[in-house]
């Protein structure tokens, strides 16, 4: 639901108000800025993808079950990588929560962790693997 141009105003107001009153917790409050996705990373992604479609149907008319089964998984394995490569640094779902200063603090003593709405999720493993 929008909001209407007087409560829009009003917010830019609080908004600016709370900058003022405190700018180093504002500061903290404020979103990470996220990395841009650059067009080539993408299109080499879905090449790389395209090239391990290919090499996994090579695989398939190959006669020796061995070498069937190392192309088959080969193909396979440059399918996943690129995927991973088109679609790593895509924030589709960005849910930034807000820091408090205390996080902030932790943040820089412990190691940063693996965000949770990237490639932890469900959705991503249903696409990569689809028997799942």
């Amino acid at each position: 639901m929008a909001l209407t141009d007087h409560e829009q105003k009003m917010l830019n107001q609080l908004e600016q108000q709370f900058k003022q009153d405190d700018p180093e917790f504002a500061k903290v409050m404020e979103p990470e800025p996220v990395a841009p996705t650059s067009v080539l990373t993408i299109v080499g992604g879905v090449l790389i993808t395209i090239a391990g479609f290919v090499i996994l149907f090579l695989g398939v008319g190959l006669q020796n079950p061995a070498a069937n089964i190392l192309v088959g998984l080969s193909g396979f394995a440059a399918m996943v990588a690129g995927l991973y490569v088109a679609t790593r640094k895509l924030n589709l779902r960005r849910t930034s929560q807000p820091k408090t200063a205390e996080t902030k603090h932790e943040t820089t003593r412990a190691p940063k962790q693996a965000p949770k709405d990237g490639y932890s999720s469900a959705a991503w493993w249903a696409i990569m693997f689809p028997w799942v």
